[in-house]
């Protein structure tokens, strides 16, 4: 590449950029729009900071730009480190290569990045602030294809950005970090510039082919995905719980409008705010396959990204199953659009439905539906359709019956799985932005607003609100925003993380002591307000929203009873926290055989000792006492009156139980256990049948496979009798 003399006439002007020699080329590829590329080559000095090309973070993209118009995420940094470090700090390699990075030209709409070129007649591409032409040639009015160019842009109007290679970009930068340190070193690179057509966001065209050109061979993390995929549903659903609007929206999203202020304000609750959620900083794929702990949350997060993405959105919200760990389902989704239009479409004997495929649509719209949801609709009816489909013929096959049970058994659970699929959640942007925005807004309204209305979310949001003595909430703002910016990315816990983040910014910003000692006030008010929150682990998240949704299922489980009875729900819970029972410390005293122990009323449940005990399984339990102490079951023939199964019941006490025999089993020999809990009382917790059997003299010997198990029934059930003597007056109050 060759740069050529710029008149000091022309600067005054226009900033424009350097000249680029490159191959000039259009590719289409049976798309709907032309996108032309034009490959060369340029100096690293161009790629450096505040030069021709950028990238998103020299744009400030996060603060200004608005989620709904992000090109990429976040650069890794530990990925950034590892280019420099292990390649090119490596002096041992006879040779070293850096494959081609992909740079979009995008117009620019004041700071931001607008969605249309403007037009310019007179040009070969008919896009002001782009001039391409032919060496040598005058008619610029048409380009060759496969010959050489000369590209140059203004840079008033025009954002050169890379989309791909970004890390490749930020290690050439870390590596070359002095002036002319380069030398003659240069990179290849693709100039893409798309068809300037009415029906082509740029933005968002430049959004799918950042997630095109990174999802192979290297896929994209679902964290990067979730703001930047506008077709799939459920990414969509997570990036609105965040507050980032429809794709193509012009209007400022709440973190542009946020920034203007540069202090927090959550007096609008239609959303989560970004920045009271954790993400990792590293964007690749790898990090879905390590278990999440909450532990690195940075003190005034309340959760993670992928915990509300996956673990509460798709898991319990939209899974179809009463369960803790199910998966997102098409049927879910549907439910939630209409009920009873669903319920007549799941009907097997209502098999008229599948022969006239063609007249769906328009008793779908008779019905109110959108398009977007329209679509959802003839998905799943196209689905059961074949679905019933293969039922006749196995029906009609004249194998034995356990052939054919076993052959619909099979072929349910393949069409299940593709309900659960995530591509039965692709949509068209346009349907999965009419979704989103109707219907399935109830998902991200519900969502948000359990996490708003926690009692100690409200006092994070109120301390980010006032700041601390000299730390002042502007202090506040810009503390919380670089830390979620620049210190996410390191390893290890939050409260390690944020004394980094700290003394970091302390330094960076050469406080005054009292400056330093008010932030360091904030980092610990905000401590103690998460420190030792179970509702703040993903165990106690999972457990929450199990019970939430345990209740909208004794409804429609549409989610239309929690949208108009989440204040009732959520206040009995709000007692309990703030009465410290979901803080880990809190004990309940429980006498039992002679024993005082002090135990958590969710140890055995989601708490063993001092730990945490998670994962799915754990949650259920404890979302089962939520609704047990809720519903008013004390013993087990309250069961039978307050639409809660014995089973749930039996579940939590036996729990109880279990880990209570693990406590004193050291101490006491089960035999003494058993002739205790017979003078105290056992009748309570047992059936009819078991109650015989627990009194009888020689009950260990003749009963000696249930009489372990019985044991820790009755200890459980005398311990849940504590638990809701003590939590059920909280929860009245």
């Amino acid at each position: 590449m060759a740069d050529f003399d710029i008149s000091l006439d022309s600067l005054d002007k226009k900033r424009e950029s350097n000249s680029y020699y490159c191959t000039f080329s259009e590719q289409k590829y049976n798309a709907i729009h032309k996108v032309y590329v034009l490959s060369g080559a340029t100096e690293i000095a161009n790629v450096k900071k505040n030069k021709d090309i950028m990238l998103v973070d020299d744009l400030r993209g996060d603060e200004l730009w608005g989620m709904h118009q992000l090109i990429q995420r976040n650069i890794s940094h530990s990925r950034v480190d590892e280019i420099v470090n292990n390649y090119l700090n490596n002096s041992t390699k006879a040779v070293k290569f850096f494959p081609s990075i992909t740079v979009v030209l995008v117009p620019k709409d004041g700071n931001k990045p607008g969605n249309k070129y403007k037009q310019n007649l007179g040009g070969n591409l008919n896009i002001d602030g782009v001039t391409v032409s032919h060496p040598g040639i005058k008619d610029a009015s048409k380009l060759i294809h496969n010959a050489p160019v000369i590209l140059k842009w203004d840079k008033d109007k025009i954002s050169a950005v890379v989309v791909d290679g970004q890390h490749r970009v930020e290690a050439l930068r870390k590596f070359y970090h002095g002036d002319g340190s380069e030398g003659n070193s240069s990179i290849s690179i693709s100039f893409v510039i798309f068809e300037n057509s009415e029906g082509l966001p740029v933005v968002d065209a430049t959004r799918q082919l950042f997630i095109d050109v990174n999802n192979t061979p290297k896929r994209v993390s679902e964290q990067k995905l979730i703001f930047i995929d506008d077709r799939n549903l459920l990414r969509r659903l997570t990036a609105r719980t965040l507050g980032a609007l429809g794709p193509g929206v012009d209007t400022d999203d709440p973190y542009q409008e946020l920034h203007k202020k540069s202090v927090f304000d959550f007096s609008k609750h239609g959303y989560i705010s970004k920045y009271l959620i954790g993400e990792d900083g590293n964007d690749d794929e790898d990090i879905n396959i390590i278990f999440r702990s909450h532990d690195s949350l940075f003190p005034w997060e309340v959760s993670h990204i992928l915990t509300l993405h996956e673990s509460i959105i798709q898991s319990i919200v939209l899974s179809e199953r009463d369960v803790i760990d199910g998966s997102a389902s098409l049927i879910k989704a549907c439910r939630i659009i209409h009920t009873n239009f669903l319920e007549s479409l799941l009907d097997d004997a209502a098999s008229e439905w599948y022969g006239d495929q063609e007249n769906l649509p328009h008793i779908l719209k008779e019905e109110g539906l959108e398009e977007g949801e329209c679509e959802a609709f003839i998905r799943l009816s196209e689905l059961r359709s074949r679905y019933l489909e293969g039922l006749n013929e196995i029906n009609e096959s004249g194998e034995s019956k356990k052939e054919r049970d076993d052959r619909a058994r099979d072929l349910r659970a393949q069409y299940v799985s593709k309900y659960e699929s995530i591509k039965a959640f692709d949509f068209s942007v346009k349907n999965t932005t009419s979704i989103a925005e109707s219907s399935s807004s109830v998902i991200c309204e519900v969502v948000s607003q359990v996490f708003n209305s926690l009692w100690f979310v409200r006092k994070i949001q109120a301390l980010l609100e006032s700041g601390v003595d000299e730390f002042e909430p502007g202090d506040v703002y810009k503390f919380v925003v670089v830390s979620k910016e620049k210190y996410s990315s390191w390893s290890g816990s939050g409260s390690s993380k944020v004394r980094r983040a700290r003394d970091e910014y302390i330094g960076m910003n050469d406080f005054a002591e009292s400056k330093s000692h008010a932030l360091r006030r904030f980092v610990s008010k905000a401590e103690e307000l998460t420190s030792g929150n179970l509702l703040r682990t993903l165990v106690g998240q999972q457990a929450l929203f199990g019970f939430l949704m345990g209740q909208d299922r004794l409804h429609d489980a549409d989610l239309s009873f929690l949208r108009e009875n989440l204040g009732n729900l959520m206040q009995p819970l709000n007692n309990l926290g703030e009465s410290g029972f979901f803080n880990i410390q809190k004990k309940i005293s429980f006498d039992v055989v002679g024993r005082q122990l002090e135990l958590s009323p969710w140890e055995g449940l989601i708490v063993k000792g001092e730990a945490m005990s998670p994962g799915p399984n754990s949650a259920a339990k404890a979302s089962k006492l939520l609704k047990l102490v809720y519903s008013g079951v004390r013993v087990r023939s309250d069961t039978a009156r307050k639409r809660v199964g014995v089973s749930e019941y039996n579940s939590v006490i036996m729990s109880y139980g279990a880990r209570i025999f693990e406590r004193i089993s050291e101490s006491i020999h089960i035999d003494e256990v058993w002739e205790r809990l017979r003078e105290e009382g056992y009748e309570a917790y047992l059936t009819e049948k078991e109650a015989i059997n627990f009194g009888l003299d020689d009950f260990p010997e003749a009963e000696s496979a249930t009489y372990p198990r019985l044991v820790k029934k009755v200890l459980g059930g005398r311990f849940m009798e504590v638990v809701f003597d003590t939590l059920h007056p909280v929860i009245d109050s």
